[in-house]
């Protein structure tokens, strides 16, 4: 039936518009959440995926098959395939996966040995051996949890004789570095997207969660692990006393109040603007049922099916088990099922009104690729000033070029510079100093230029 308003009379259009609004209303709110559009769940494809780690955008999702070695998807294209190696864990917006994987060249008694390494452009590859770590077996070395953002850093575990681990971080300008512990067992488990700041735990009595910045920093004293952390360490998120946690560099770790019925809960990804994922248990004995979770500031956690469905999203399974990661803004969700092994990308076409789309918190940026190997840098970045000056200097401080950004306050930009170019005078092989400066701050980074 269809109704022509001009021939109503105006109390009767009053009516009906009323009634349309309030439709409106109910269908796009749940629990006081106003939405703009539905969810879209995908299934990845492949049988026995395990959905560990997702980029920044969203865009690539990697993880591990069983025993099979690793996968990657890609969003975009629904693209995915097997890529070997041991184990994969996360991946940047390039497509770069960290991992392990076994390697002829590094083998104890003739037997090739897992190691720690990265898989990129159809090949695994690995920085080497950890400097003063010597393998002492042919079934266990070094493990590669996290990754930043730019693909220049990565955390992990190796071990040091058969009864304990070190937790270690590398990146490409100064190489391999042990992180301090109690002289027991660690393990690094995430890295800040900025590659500053690695998070997960450290055996004390129990295991106690950790943070390196580049110290060792207890979070919680009665056992937990950190599990996840955002792009300049601001925030990170985990499990500690059986809650799931939430630790921003102000207010410090907070425990995040559990969906109702709920005896335990776990967070194992955070966005830049503070939505959090992870899963909450229920039951009263072991095995409890396990359920995926998200948690929006300001308004609580939910379970994240319940809320899938409430938005009228599409292809919502029948169960989701554990939230394993989020995309920098927030909008990518992924999750997975045990039995069967089964993942899925959650995709949000919109946050909660009261959500920023993509706040870091703090003013940052990340160059990439370092060393510069090609004469192109690009450099991604948020200021939360009016019109910042990036300025680059050699190694003896000398101004070799400044850029001024035109930007509106808590804005993000993306430079692309060619520093072979005759404006930038061809810069020489050599050390340089990216830094960004807005109303007093300065925020530094070091560039390589091979």
């Amino acid at each position: 039936m269809i109704f022509d308003f001009r021939k109503k009379p105006k109390q009767l259009q009053r009516r009906l518009m009323k009634k349309i609004l309030l439709t409106i209303i109910i269908v796009y709110c749940f629990n006081g959440i106003a939405v703009n559009a539905q969810p879209v769940v995908t299934t990845i494809p492949g049988t026995g995926n395990l959905a560990y780690g997702i980029s920044p955008s969203g865009n690539y999702v990697t993880g591990t098959i069983g025993s099979s070695g690793g996968f990657l998807y890609r969003l975009s294209g629904n693209v995915y395939q097997t890529i070997g190696g041991e184990e994969a864990y996360d991946v940047t917006d390039l497509g770069k996966v960290v991992g392990t994987y076994l390697d002829t060249n590094y083998q104890f008694n003739g037997v090739p040995f897992p190691i720690a390494g990265f898989y990129e452009a159809g090949n695994w590859s690995t920085p080497g051996l950890i400097p003063g770590v010597v393998p002492f077996s042919s079934t266990q070395y070094s493990y590669g949890y996290g990754i930043s953002d730019d693909g220049s850093s990565m955390c992990g575990m190796v071990w040091r004789n058969a009864g304990t681990t070190r937790a270690f971080t590398w990146n490409t300008t100064s190489g391999y570095f042990l992180l301090k512990d109690l002289n027991q067992s660690a393990k690094a488990m995430c890295i800040s997207g900025d590659g500053s700041v690695a998070g997960g735990w450290v055996q004390g009595n129990q295991r106690l969660p950790y943070f390196w910045n580049p110290d060792s920093n207890l979070l919680d004293p009665n056992g937990g692990e950190v599990h996840a952390i955002n792009f300049n360490g601001y925030l990170m998120v985990g499990t500690a006393s059986g809650n799931a946690f939430y630790r921003d560099s102000l207010n410090g770790l907070q425990y995040l109040p559990a969906v109702s019925g709920a005896n335990g809960a776990d967070a194992y990804g955070v966005s830049d603007s503070g939505v959090v994922v992870g899963e909450y248990t229920t039951g009263n004995f072991p095995p409890f049922t396990r359920n995926a979770f998200i948690y929006f500031p300001g308004i609580g956690m939910l379970d994240l099916r319940d809320y899938l469905i409430s938005q009228n999203a599409t292809n919502v399974p029948s169960s989701l088990q554990t939230a394993s990661g989020i995309s920098r803004d927030g909008r990518t969700i992924i999750a997975l099922n045990t039995f069967p092994f089964t993942s899925f990308v959650i995709t949000l076409d919109s946050l909660p009104t009261a959500i920023p789309k993509n706040l870091k918190l703090k003013e940052s940026f990340i160059v990439y690729p370092n060393p510069a190997t090609s004469g192109k840098i690009f450099i991604s970045g948020q200021s939360i000033s009016n019109n910042p000056t990036l300025k680059i200097t050699d190694a003896l401080g000398k101004e070799v070029r400044s850029i001024d950004i035109q930007l509106a306050k808590s804005s993000e930009f993306n430079l692309t510079i060619d520093l072979k170019s005759q404006e930038n005078n061809y810069l020489p092989a050599g050390i340089y100093f990216l830094s960004l400066i807005s109303e007093g701050n300065k925020i530094t980074r070091k560039l390589i230029v091979d």
